[in-house]
């Protein structure tokens, strides 16, 4: 019996789903897993072809199908608050890496809150926020360049004076008033922050406060690799054993094919962490609590950096707001890296938005649910003869023959192609190594 292309492309997903101590294999395919390649083209696009290649399948004996069931997605009209709360974070910090330009970014963000259900939510752009604060600096600016006090005492004008007070008075009430738009967003963001996990307390904090943030953060280039640390620790301790034993096993001068077993181990084992190791270049926010002259993070040097003066010029309200802003800060932000030796810190953006669009994307997506049985499959490991049954999917290759698709250990194939066999014991065609 031969398989096409297609069915032995679906076949090998089947089996590296495989579960441990019995024939089934469970799996679940989305539209954003599609399409799947077949030799290096994408060709099978969408889940109704997965469907029927399965079907073709089990007409063929090849596999049982136990369920076979297609969830389709529920578009959503509105969201709840958390829902929204995620879509809105997820474009700050889409505009915080400069994905999305201040046009796109606002109208986005204003069709994420119509969406939402609550109205007492209380959320702004970071673009108008941007704005609010460089208008009141450059207002407190402006304002401070004349000393009508002065100019009232020189010229005597009449209603010079009442003028001057008039004009005192607006550019108060305008600074206020946007003071307490500031206010009532800091006061929301804190709500979120908390009644939030404490384990992203700090990026959460980051992504609403980024416009408050911003004078005292540098953008850095850092390299990050895709695999844990603890992972590639416990692969090279492996492969340190694995050369040891070899050493000790060369030194006895033990039967060669015990020696190759644990070369080919170690090969296995060089292999992955070479995968491991591989990494990606992103850029990371380093939260820099000491500043060129030496200064740490302090009301002072927030009031100065935001509005351009120093405290003793500042209005109560205005005192007021910064000390607010200032504690949200310093106990989130700031305050560890004070604990710790003012120590810079690092906030990395893109783990979260990886993880948002992973969630959006799953929630978009019409998914299949596949559970079957792998009915065709070889008790026994041609090579070895030990079972595959026993065996989790990722241990298993498939041979490639359509007319063969017998099953291997991994670690018996590379035996016998480290022992000079490259071809499978059963049809005797080629068997390439899988890519990882």
């Amino acid at each position: 019996m031969s398989l096409t292309r297609n069915e032995l492309a679906i076949l090998t997903i089947l089996l590296k789903s495989k579960l441990p101590n019995s024939r089934n294999s469970s799996l679940m395919i989305s539209n954003s897993s599609l399409p799947i390649n077949v030799e290096d083209k994408p060709v099978i696009e969408n889940i109704s072809e997965v469907k029927n290649i399965l079907t073709s399948l089990e007409n063929k004996g090849i596999i049982a199908i136990e369920r076979m069931e297609t969830i389709k997605h529920q578009k959503q009209n509105t969201l709840s608050e958390t829902k929204a709360f995620d879509e809105v974070e997820k474009l700050n910090i889409k505009y915080i890496l400069g994905q999305l330009t201040d046009s796109e970014y606002e109208k986005l963000f204003a069709k994420s809150l119509n969406r939402s259900q609550n109205e007492s939510s209380f959320l702004l752009p970071l673009t108008l926020i941007q704005k609010y604060l460089y208008s009141i600096k450059n207002h407190l600016i402006a304002t401070s360049s004349i000393d009508l006090d002065y100019y009232n005492q020189l010229l005597l004008f009449p209603y010079l004076k009442n003028y001057n007070s008039s004009i005192i008075e607006s550019s108060t009430a305008f600074t206020n008033s946007i003071l307490t738009i500031l206010w009532e967003y800091i006061k929301n963001v804190k709500n979120i922050i908390d009644n939030c996990d404490m384990a992203i307390k700090d990026t959460k904090l980051f992504i609403y406060l980024h416009p408050f943030v911003l004078p005292f953060i540098k953008k850095v280039k850092k390299k990050v690799y895709l695999s844990g640390s603890e992972q590639v620790e416990q692969i090279k301790k492996e492969i340190q054993i694995e050369k040891e034993i070899i050493g000790v096993l060369e030194l006895l001068k033990e039967d060669e094919q015990k020696i190759k077993l644990h070369v080919s181990r170690l090969n296995e084992l060089e292999k992955r962490l070479k995968e491991l190791e591989k990494y990606e270049e992103r850029e990371v926010y380093i939260l820099i609590p000491n500043t060129d002259e030496g200064d740490t993070f302090s009301m002072e040097g927030l009031f100065i950096n935001l509005f351009g003066r120093s405290p003793p010029y500042m209005a109560n309200i205005l005192r007021e707001f910064t000390y607010v802003l200032y504690s949200l800060m310093l106990d989130h932000l700031f305050g560890k890296t004070h604990d710790s030796g003012m120590r810079n810190r690092e906030i990395d953006l893109q783990p979260v938005i990886n993880e948002l669009q992973t969630e959006e994307a799953i929630k978009r997506d019409d998914r299949l649910l596949v559970h079957v049985s792998l009915t065709w499959m070889n008790e026994f490991c041609p090579a070895m003869q030990d079972s595959t049954i026993d065996s989790d999917g990722y241990e298993l290759e498939l041979c490639k023959n359509p007319d063969c698709f017998v099953v291997y250990h991994k670690k018996c194939l590379d035996y016998l192609r480290n022992a000079g066999v490259h071809s499978c014991l059963i049809c005797g065609k080629v068997i390439e190594s899988e890519q990882p």
